[in-house]
């Protein structure tokens, strides 16, 4: 009984913290309404210093973000005067964000790239910290700056499929191509099972 009791302990204390995903905002000043600037540095912030954690993410998943989208399929010609700075480059890309959803819905890349094609046709996907050269690019584009908005980062666990353990209990999942929620599991597979 103690045994149990205690990896009961373990698994629910491991499992108490919450993730968290990297939030960007909008770089002002912005240079017209057809380019923005975008980066972990923009408004509104996030309460941290530096602006974003790239590193293990900056948001509670648990709250809800609009995705940056973003296409380069067709890259387009840097436009004079922009995109100029090291960690603003031009993206040669577009930017528009869908509506908000919970983080926890983003359980995948491949998810998280599927509702950005479903928004807003083939090409799209979610914006890439390095989508620039990294922490921030410009890209053609009118977003607001009323409310950060989910990013991804390759090369780090802040990402809200991958930035930490996750909350006990069943989460909505974003199921790509049907535009409906479904239940997810995220408890570690079989754990309750002999618990």
């Amino acid at each position: 009984m103690k045994i149990i009791f205690l990896i009961s302990f373990f698994f629910v204390n491991a499992y108490s913290q919450d993730r968290n995903g990297l939030t960007w905002g909008v770089a002002l000043p912005k240079r017209s309404q057809t380019y923005i600037n975008v980066s972990c540095h923009g408004l509104p912030a996030s309460g941290l210093k530096p602006s974003c954690n790239a590193y293990t993410g900056d948001t509670s998943c648990a709250e809800r973000r609009p995705v940056l989208c973003i296409n380069k399929d067709k890259l387009l010609a840097q436009p004079s005067g922009i995109g100029d700075g090291k960690y603003n480059m031009w993206s040669g890309g577009e930017v528009r964000l869908t509506d908000s959803i919970e983080g926890y819905q983003l359980n995948s890349l491949e998810s998280a790239n599927s509702l950005c094609s479903e928004y807003f046709g083939q090409g799209w996907r979610m914006a890439e910290h390095h989508d620039g050269w990294g922490w921030g690019f410009w890209a053609k584009g009118n977003i607001s700056s009323e409310q950060r908005f989910w990013v991804h980062i390759h090369d780090q666990p802040a990402n809200c499929w991958d930035s930490g353990p996750p909350t006990p209990g069943t989460k909505q999942d974003y199921v790509p191509q049907q535009g409906i929620r479904k239940p997810l599991d995220l408890r570690p597979t079989g754990l309750l099972k002999w618990m």
